[in-house]
């Protein structure tokens, strides 16, 4: 069980935080008009409703707990990798910046070989084999730093552009389960230190040498360009397979009124002013986020009624609007946060529009209005030891549209935040893991595994077998053939099945017919697969082996009894070879 500071300690460690920890010069974030690193808390919200339920919750970090030898001062938001852990960037009393990912710490800011490293923007990301990107100052710099040290520091050469173009600052950097890395940048064609347009960069594997330029101001869209300076926004996304990337982006239209894109592998998929499809334009955007399927989602504001002009989109439609009912609580002003993981399902940050917040959870990020479930909320106790509510109440979300994606939601079952939870006495930081509810999945079963027949030549065998949903949701199921392997699907002219496909619902079973035509075959051996695919999550791809052995049934001849002796022959013919038997009938 983790053992939360109680307020003496709390209040202590915040006094001392205050002495010790010096004050930041501006940052080139600050200098070309972003917002700082590290922005200032937000006006305290409204007072809440307490123990409207009590929640059970895993804290992986709270404020004020010893870590790497001084105690934790402040965090920032969680993200993920494939595998689900946790990473985020803490600050420390000591002054620095810890890495963590997973069940701990991997990079403290102090260990640096060779350079200051200082600060650390709240935007970050970790890989599944370890691998980290965050944002602080290298020697007073603004930079991206990794696993592999200093990735591009403010000042030097920007990567893929011609010399003596510099770069002016790093920012938002993000990462996908592979370790590849993505972070916003900005240039300066004349060696100079303010920003004239924006660059999006990636490096395969947190390496300077492996950089290189994703999208850049001037680049078309559309056929337009991207903006400067500042064309490039901060909230973007690329799917954790790095197929599909998402992105809030600012055209050069000679208007701010239509300037404003989601941006969706090449294409506008959104644009102000443009219709919504639903009476009204689309305004401007925030969250962004992308799956491997290609399925995206994003919010904003579109320029109709404001009491419902909030919006979250997927695939381009609106799903759910500000004054909607969502699981018994009407959706008010702002989406603080959104996330879309690769079963297409969807989390979301939300303000209420009777005060505080709330994090909902959907199976089906297309039915968010009917799905989505409130899984935490401000007022609800957690529980973190299983022994019922500890007197611990979520008094604030701490997610930003402002500051960088404040949700990333994985597919293990479970969800992080940061919040601030209050005991009754102080208020602090923590960082809680949530586990969802269970989503309704099909489950396939196939019998039997294999299929076998030996027939003679020219005949047809008829046989089957059996698909059962075992699940709890409808099976969508695809049959193919395939001579060797279901990778290489392809037409196999002695075998032939009855359906194409279908959907089975929870409990349902489809038989289908399999023929196994020998006509025309020699005898031998033959072997195929029928390749059953479905949208069961844990078996795609169910392969049946089929076997058809073709034999030539022997034919006999026999003649007649040779005299006296008594001797008759038979003459087995199979294949072209003959089998010869000598029998002595009986005497009379």
């Amino acid at each position: 069980m983790r053992t939360i500071p109680r307020h003496v300690t709390l209040l202590a460690l915040l006094a001392a935080v205050a002495v010790s920890l010096p004050l930041a010069a501006a940052t080139p974030d600050e200098r070309d008009g972003i917002e700082p690193s590290a922005p200032p808390e937000p006006a305290a919200p409204a007072p809440i409703a307490r123990t409207l339920a009590v929640v059970p919750a895993e804290i992986v970090l709270a404020e004020g707990e010893p870590l790497a030898g001084s105690t934790v001062a402040s965090l920032n938001s969680p993200f993920t990798n494939g595998a689900g852990d946790p990473g985020f960037v803490a600050a420390l009393a000591n002054g620095d910046r810890v890495i963590w990912s997973g069940a701990g710490p991997v990079f403290v800011s102090s260990s640096a070989v060779g350079v200051t490293l200082t600060g650390g923007e709240s935007t970050m990301g970790i890989g599944d084999a370890g691998q980290f990107i965050y944002s602080p100052a290298v020697d007073g710099d603004d930079a991206v730093w990794t696993q592999a040290g200093a990735l591009l520091v403010d000042g030097t050469q920007a990567p893929g552009f011609p010399a003596g173009v510099t770069n002016t600052f790093n920012s938002r950097p993000q990462m996908i389960p592979s370790g590849q890395a993505f972070w916003v940048s900005g240039f300066n064609e004349a060696g100079g230190t303010t920003t004239q347009g924006r660059m999006l960069y990636t490096s395969t594997d947190g390496t300077p040498a492996a950089i290189a330029v994703v999208l850049r101001s001037d680049d078309l869209v559309g056929g337009i360009p991207i903006d400067r300076p500042s064309g490039i926004g901060f909230d973007y996304q690329f799917s954790d397979n790095g197929a599909h990337h998402i992105h809030q982006l600012l055209l050069d239209t000679g208007s701010t009124t239509d300037d404003d894109i989601v941006y969706l592998d090449g294409a506008i998929v959104a644009r102000e002013t443009f219709p919504t499809g639903q009476g009204d334009n689309w305004d401007n955007f925030d969250n962004v986020t992308v799956n491997n399927a290609g399925t995206y989602a994003f919010s904003g504001d579109t320029d109709g009624a404001t009491a419902s002009d909030e919006f979250i989109a997927v695939n381009g439609a609106i799903a759910v609007r500000e004054g909607a009912s969502v699981d018994g609580r009407t959706l008010g002003t702002a989406v603080q946060a959104l996330s879309l993981n690769n079963l297409d399902q969807a989390a979301f940050i939300w303000s209420l529009a009777g005060g505080g917040e709330a994090l909902f959870f959907s199976c089906n990020a297309t039915n968010l209005a009917a799905d989505a479930l409130a899984v935490l909320q401000t007022g609800d106790e957690i529980d973190f030891d299983g022994g019922g509510g500890d007197g611990l109440f979520v008094d604030d979300f701490n997610a930003s549209t402002v500051i960088g994606p404040g949700l990333w939601l994985a597919e293990d079952g479970r969800v992080f935040v940061e919040v601030d939870l209050d005991d009754g006495e102080v208020t602090f930081e923590a960082i809680v893991g949530i586990a969802l509810p269970p989503c309704p999945e099909p489950e396939i079963d196939v019998a039997p595994a294999a299929l076998e027949s030996t027939q003679e030549p020219d005949t047809v065998v008829a046989t089957s077998f059996d698909i059962e949903n075992l699940g709890t949701a409808d099976l969508d199921y695809l049959l193919s053939e395939a001579p060797a392997d279901c990778a290489t699907p392809a037409d196999v002219p002695w075998l032939s099945l009855d359906s194409a496909g279908g959907t089975l619902a929870p409990s349902a079973t489809a038989t289908i017919g399999v023929t196994l035509d020998s006509t025309g075959l020699a005898p031998g051996v033959y072997t195929a697969v029928i390749c059953v695919a479905s949208n069961d999550l844990d078996e795609p791809t169910v392969p049946v082996p089929v076997s058809l052995t073709v034999f030539l049934a022997p034919s006999v001849l026999e003649i007649p009894t040779l005299g006296p002796t008594g001797l008759g022959v038979l003459v087995f013919l199979l294949g072209g070879a003959a089998l010869v038997l000598v029998r002595r009938r009986g005497r009379a």
